[in-house]
């Protein structure tokens, strides 16, 4: 059995190639159709044949693949992409089903008709929208700004770019573009510095393909309504240490006064208690 089915995909194979050696001496020049689809989603496309004629086989392939088709007498081999889907009722018509950007580049359709055969170049391309750039800055001492921005998940690789009204303000610091090399998705990414000596530059923002950041200002004056408070509330507390510190001193003075008078009021009792018992004691000589 497994000899057998060797053989049929050997056949099979050696039939494919007599198709391409018979397409590049006999065919003429391929027509050419451009394709478009985005990451995740679907497309559904028609390889150009005679309504008039009947078709032998549909073959569709990529870089000498087989991807899917038909033959009208022959098995065709399990090798098709799962993504794939021949059309149930247009067998030219094939389905494609979520999109990688892997699947970017050329397919041929070959059509065999009883009186020839036809071949089409399908030119596919794949993109996919980068996210809504995203920007931060650092501003240093008020002289200059360096702001960053960043996008990601886009395809292909696209530079991202800054629309600044004023063209002497500014200068580019960097560029970058970093491509996983699974899903081949872009993360981009850029800097530009600001020169913040003629004060505040408005509706700054950064651009990669259809994607648009905020506009954004640089170089602004530091917001001084946080400075302000801090201070109001440094110098009323000084103020209070300042006043609880002259009041406990005026009232340290004031017990001490107190304290230095009620020493004097008793000495001085003291010295009239004594004077008045001396008179009591002394009599008063006879005359």
């Amino acid at each position: 059995m497994q000899r057998f089915l060797k053989q049929k995909l050997c056949s099979w194979r050696l039939f494919l190639l007599w198709t391409l050696l018979y397409i590049f001496f006999m065919s003429d020049a391929a027509a050419q159709v451009h394709l478009k689809g985005e990451v995740g989603g679907n497309l559904t496309f028609h390889c150009p044949d005679v309504k008039s004629k009947s078709i032998d086989f549909f073959y569709f392939q990529k870089n000498n693949s087989f991807i899917n088709g038909y033959h009208l007498s022959k098995d065709i081999p399990n090798e098709a992409w799962s993504n794939t889907r021949m059309d149930d009722k247009d067998r030219t018509t094939v389905h494609m089903f979520n999109l990688k950007a892997s699947h970017e580049g050329d397919y041929e359709c070959y059509i065999k008709y009883s009186d020839g055969l036809v071949q089409t170049v399908m030119k596919l391309s794949v993109t996919a929208n980068y996210s809504k750039p995203q920007t931060t800055q650092e501003c240093h001492d008020g002289l200059s700004c360096v702001v960053h921005c960043v996008s990601h998940g886009g395809y292909p690789r696209i530079r991202i770019t800054w629309d600044v009204l004023d063209s002497h303000a500014w200068k580019l610091e960097n560029n970058s573009e970093v491509q996983d090399p699974d899903t081949l998705m872009v993360n981009s990414s850029s800097s530009a510095s600001f020169n913040c000596s003629s004060g505040k530059l408005r509706s700054i923002r950064c651009c990669v393909g259809d994607s648009t950041s905020d506009h954004i200002t640089v170089c602004k004056p530091e917001d001084q309504t946080g400075k302000q408070l801090y201070m109001n509330m440094l110098i009323t507390a000084t103020c209070i240490v300042l006043l609880s510190t002259f009041a406990a001193l005026i009232y340290s003075i004031y017990k001490h006064i107190n304290r230095e008078q009620g020493k004097g009021r008793k000495q001085e009792a003291k010295e009239e208690w004594a004077g008045e018992l001396l008179c009591l004691t002394v009599k008063p000589e006879d005359t």
